[in-house]
């Protein structure tokens, strides 16, 4: 029995919403409970990071 290819598998998650997450199809790990912290911290994160050259939209 052959493995389908990854497309189809995460395209029939998407699809089907396998996870059951009422925000995202991606699961309860996407959801903004879970991802709040990230949030708030990603732009102090990103501002320590030495870029030279910086786009951001805002």
């Amino acid at each position: 029995m052959s493995t389908p290819p990854t497309e189809a598998i995460f395209s029939n998650i998407f699809n089907t919403n396998t996870w059951g997450s009422m925000e995202s199809v991606s699961g309860a790990g996407s959801e903004l409970s879970n991802t709040a912290q990230i949030f708030r911290e990603l732009p102090a994160n990103l501002e320590m990071v030495p870029i030279t050259c910086r786009r951001r939209a805002d």
